[in-house]
């Protein structure tokens, strides 16, 4: 069943993320920055003995960068996700994100 209610009461409880072609409700203070922080604390390990890489083409990959040692954008990602990224990959086609990400051993 689906409810409604008031945009209000959403926005107390979840913050609005407006994409291209959608909209993304996150509770609040969760993104997939804090994903990756809460993975590390849950496993206890350090996050700084491993190679964090984060892959994204939107707006709701940004605190995931920031939290990521390398980060990978899509040729088709927003602008500012592109000018995020450490490297941007020409296709969306797993063979480019394998390249990519073997193009990180020689750096």
């Amino acid at each position: 069943m689906i409810q409604y209610c008031k945009e209000s009461e959403i926005e107390r409880h979840c913050e609005l993320l407006f994409l291209n072609n959608s909209i993304e409700l996150l509770p609040k203070g969760i993104d997939k920055g804090t994903g990756i922080k809460k993975y590390f604390e849950l496993n206890k390990k350090k996050q700084e003995d491993y190679l964090i890489v984060a892959i994204g083409d939107g707006e709701n990959d940004k605190a995931m960068f920031v939290q990521a040692d390398v980060s990978v954008a899509s040729q088709r990602s927003t602008k500012e996700i592109r000018d995020r990224g450490d490297f941007i990959i020409g296709k969306d086609s797993i063979e480019d994100i394998l390249k990519g990400i073997s193009s990180l051993r020689t750096h």
